[in-house]
């Protein structure tokens, strides 16, 4: 039997989102940029995140070989995950997008806010169905 691949134009982007769409992705990337960093490390650079959910995000990333990590033996165990080659490659275009949000979210906002206020004001003047 012969596999069909799916050839869309949107392929590209569904698959980027398929990786990155995790809230603790960028995060992590963020805070790997700079080098390797142990476990503890990683928690005090994303405070909000539990330790499930780092565990659980940091395996998916090297199953994905977007990171490496580096076990040492030794007592207690010292744990070190840094970003492979192709995880590299992820930086530049979400610096970028960061970039954008820190450049653009406060007229994000902006836009929000009249845009609830016309649609609650027009809301408020109309009867119920």
């Amino acid at each position: 039997s012969q596999v069909v691949t799916k050839t869309t134009p949107q392929l590209g982007a569904e698959k980027a989102l398929s990786l990155v769409s995790d809230q603790w992705f960028i995060l992590i990337v963020h805070a790997l940029m700079g080098g390797k960093q142990r476990y503890a490390e990683l928690q005090r650079a994303i405070p909000n995140v539990s330790k499930k959910m780092l565990t659980q995000t940091l395996r998916r990333m090297e199953r994905d070989g977007l990171v490496c990590r580096t076990v040492f033996p030794v007592v207690p165990p010292h744990t070190e995950y840094e970003l492979t080659e192709l995880g590299k490659t992820l930086v530049p275009p979400l610096q970028a997008l960061c970039r954008w949000g820190k450049e653009n979210y406060a007229t994000v906002e902006q836009n929000r806010a009249a845009f609830d206020q016309r649609t609650y004001s027009a809301d408020a003047g109309s009867s119920p169905a």
